[in-house]
Parts: C-alpha cells; structure tokens; sequence
C-alpha cells in the first residue's frame, strides 16, 4: 500500500483541482484554499455558502445529497459533526454558549460544505459533482437572508 501513497496522493489532488476548476467563478461560494502550494491533500472538496444566514450550509448540503453526492455541513444542527467546537463535550457544556463566544468561528462552520474526493474517481465523477454543486448554487435565493 505505501507503494501506492504518491500515486493516489497525486490523483487526489488531480481530483481535487479538477474540481476546483470547475466551480470556479460560481458566485455565492468561496472554495477552500490550500494555505501554501502543494499543502491540500484534496480528499474533499470544501467550501463555504455565503451571505444565505446559519442554515444555508446545511440546506447545501442536502440538496447536494439529494443530487447523489455524499456531502455534509459541518455546522448542520441535527448532524453533531464533531469538527463544529459546539459539539465536543469535554470542552462547553452549553453548544448554544460556546457559538455565541465564537460568533465568526460559528459562522464559517454553519457555512462549511465539505464533499469527500475519493482517489477513485473518474473524470465523469468529478463533472458529476461540479455540475451538481451549480445546480444546488444556481437554486440559491437572490439576496441576504
């Protein structure tokens, strides 16, 4: 297997760039950048829906789910992702106190919209996702919430 580690890293990234190509330009989203050159892995596709209120991330990601592609909102109120800090018991035993102390942190999260990226997929499959993320963006309500 760790034979194989620079080829699927390397198709990862393929992947991911792919992807990232092709929503491109698709307002109301902000992708994820890497924070140095070659820094992404690429095992998921993440970005932010924005200007749409707390539940616009999650409403995304549903809809996306329902176009066939797995995705989930980190900050999604009924899915307790164990990436939103509200959620990790040993820290805040108030969800509702600990967003309120992290009010921006909270919002990004309720905006996250992350798609894992297999190293499997195919040049069909990365078009399959971009085109069903510009379908959920295209449906977007005009104006803030």
């Amino acid at each position: 297997m760790m034979n194989r580690l620079d080829e699927r890293v390397a198709r990862h990234q393929h992947n991911y760039a792919v992807v990232a190509e092709g929503l491109a330009g698709v307002s109301r989203i902000a992708v994820r950048a890497p924070v140095a050159p070659g820094a992404l892995l690429g095992e998921s596709m993440m970005f932010r829906v924005l200007d749409l209120g707390a539940a616009a991330g999650a409403r995304f990601a549903r809809a996306l789910c329902a176009e066939g592609i797995s995705a989930r909102n980190i900050g999604d109120p009924v899915d307790h992702n164990v990436r939103a800090f509200w959620n990790w018991r040993f820290c805040f035993s108030d969800p509702a106190a600990a967003k309120r102390a992290l009010p921006r942190s909270t919002a990004f999260l309720q905006q996250a919209v992350d798609i894992p990226l297999s190293a499997n997929l195919t040049l069909d499959d990365c078009a399959d996702v971009v085109r069903a993320v510009r379908k959920v963006a295209a449906g977007l309500p005009v104006g803030a919430p």
